[in-house]
């Protein structure tokens, strides 16, 4: 007949615990390569896709900070040029009866010129 140990039997369990792990398993290359390569494409397709963002962003980005720039530039340009404007509008004298002359000579010619051309249209029209 055999005897069956019962862990309330003193004589059956007296040998020692064992409370240390057991050694660690070495795995082969060939396991841990394909463990560990995923991990390795995972951080290569993160760094693609922060380089694809940060040249989305950039191109998406730059035309705005390209239009403030120029436009600062055109604005102050005409700023530079509307107070040059200002400082010699203060010393130029406007002199009324040579401008009104002017525009006497001008109004006379054109209404001549007009002349012209209405006597000119009308002889072609009686040919």
């Amino acid at each position: 007949m055999q005897h069956e140990s019962n862990p309330h039997d003193d004589d059956a369990w007296e040998g020692e615990l064992i409370t240390s792990t057991p050694p660690a398993r070495s795995r082969p290359m060939s396991e841990v390569w394909t463990v560990d390569r995923p991990r390795e494409e995972e951080g290569i397709r993160l760094k693609r896709l922060l380089w694809v963002f940060t040249v989305l962003i950039i191109v998406l980005v730059s035309p705005s900070i390209v239009y403030k720039i120029e436009y600062s530039l055109t604005s102050a340009r005409e700023r530079a040029r509307l107070d040059v404007a200002r400082a010699n509008l203060k010393d130029f004298r406007l002199d009324v009866a040579h401008v009104s002359a002017d525009i006497g000579h001008h109004a006379e010619d054109l209404a001549e010129s007009r002349e012209h051309a209405a006597s000119a249209s009308e002889c072609e029209c009686h040919s």
